[in-house]
């Protein structure tokens, strides 16, 4: 079973989107800044539900006033590593490298990157945090809700 199949209309659906989402940037900056997510004002300004979202993050930066972030990208990585579990031996396109990778050694690279990343001190405008959460989420989705499909990667890892 491959993630992503090789389909012209998946293609042009990225395509499509990527393009919406820059028109979108472009044409109105101000939707980014409206829709940050500053834990440092999620309790004080009342916003409870917003804390199960991002709690990671939440825990992390939750005394800097500063801090925002914005997206959800932790949940498509809780997404893409369950699928990881269920789908070990296929392999993932990644642009623009021409040849994709095999499932598990993107899992690997991916979470050593992001802990990497996320431990840096000179941070830029990606939360690593949020990202190395999410595919741990995920993991953790699946020990919890068919642990037989974690058995089966296992087996497989070890031979």
């Amino acid at each position: 079973m491959a993630l992503i199949v090789d389909s012209p209309a998946a293609s042009l659906l990225l395509a499509a989107m990527v393009l919406a989402s820059l028109a979108g940037l472009l044409a109105a900056p101000g939707t980014v800044e409206r829709n940050l997510s500053p834990p440092y004002w999620l309790f004080r300004q009342r916003e409870y539900a917003t804390p199960v979202s991002s709690a990671g993050t939440y825990f992390k930066h939750r005394h800097e006033p500063g801090y925002r972030c914005l997206g959800a990208s932790g949940a498509i990585l809780a997404v893409l590593f369950a699928a990881i579990v269920y789908a070990p031996t296929s392999s993932i396109p990644i642009l623009p490298i021409p040849v994709p990778i095999p499932a598990l050694l993107f899992a690997l690279a991916y979470l050593a990157y992001s802990y990497y990343a996320a431990r840096r001190q000179a941070r830029g405008r990606v939360n690593h945090d949020a990202h190395l959460a999410g595919a741990l989420a995920g993991v953790a989705f699946v020990v919890l809700t068919d642990a037989a499909a974690v058995a089966r990667v296992w087996r497989l890892v070890l031979g």
